[in-house]
């Protein structure tokens, strides 16, 4: 028997025992949190409780939300009874998608929270969140949908195969993803995936009770859509404050130390300022 042959059989048998290990390097990372109906049912109270009476909050977002008359932008109050609750609860999601979804030993601080009532013609430019640390954590989530989002997507995978992967085709002016959210995170175009660059953007169908968490620095937008209805959905912040662990690591020994005496130098500053407020000498 030729060894070229023999050859042959040991490296299709050896091709055959291969396991390969998928190590994928992300460029984004989503959380992803579903609520069940009772608490937006809940959340959905409060908010329209806050509807009239709530601090405006579109005079510091880029939401261009006024073609009907209940359109608005609504801050969320942290010092309500549903309030406490949610911002304990975003801070628990924080601090897990910290930890859990990208191994940052770090802590997060929801810090704020606003509705957005948008009606037809309604929509969020493409824009970033803002945050008071170095890094920051957003989300979005739906509390209400309009029917005609869920007919366009219904009609869409209607005439679709059964087992064909249910993706939105913008071709024909389809309009199935009107009122749908869009991130990018890089500007590949289908030339670049054909060269096996990896996606740079998602869509993401407005979902009842779907919250989707992300980095603070991830570009959205918001899609109008045209027919009657609300598309109520809650945006949040977070603060991330990293713990000295994280923020020591591959740091030297000499390093560390001038970290601490840092510390120690801005601990006993703010303890004598603290004193001066306390005796009256500091009026700020």
């Amino acid at each position: 028997m030729p060894l070229s042959f023999i050859m042959g059989i040991i490296f299709e048998r050896f091709i055959n025992m291969i396991e390969m290990e998928c190590v994928t390097k992300p460029a984004v990372t989503f959380g992803k949190v579903v609520f069940k109906q009772e608490i937006v049912d809940e959340l959905i109270e409060e908010v329209e409780r806050l509807r009239n009476i709530g601090d405006n909050a579109g005079d510091k977002l880029v939401g261009q939300l006024h073609n009907d008359e209940k359109s608005d932008q609504v801050s969320l109050d942290f010092n309500t009874d549903v309030g406490k609750m949610w911002k304990k609860l975003m801070d628990g999601i924080g601090n897990k998608y910290l930890t859990d979804m990208i191994g940052r030993m770090a802590k997060s601080e929801c810090f704020e929270a606003w509705t957005n009532h948008a009606y037809a013609g309604d929509y969020n430019p493409f824009h970033t969140h803002g945050c008071q640390t170095y890094a920051g954590l957003s989300a979005f989530m739906w509390l209400k949908n309009p029917e005609c989002v869920e007919e366009a997507w219904d009609e869409w995978v209607s005439k679709l195969p059964e087992d064909a992967p249910k993706i939105p085709n913008l071709n024909n002016a389809s309009g199935v993803i009107d009122g749908w959210t869009q991130c990018v995170w890089n500007t590949t175009c289908n030339q670049d995936t054909l060269a096996l660059h990896p996606p740079g953007q998602e869509w993401f169908k407005p979902t009842v009770g779907h919250l989707w968490i992300f980095p603070n620095w991830l570009h959205h937008q918001v899609y109008p859509f045209f027919g009657p209805g609300e598309r109520l959905s809650i945006a949040m912040n977070w603060n991330v404050h990293d713990s000295d662990e994280q923020l020591l690591l591959g740091k030297s020994e000499e390093q560390k130390k001038e970290f601490y005496e840092f510390q120690e130098r801005r601990k006993k500053e703010k303890q004598i300022l603290d004193k001066a407020k306390e005796d009256g000498l500091w009026e700020k």
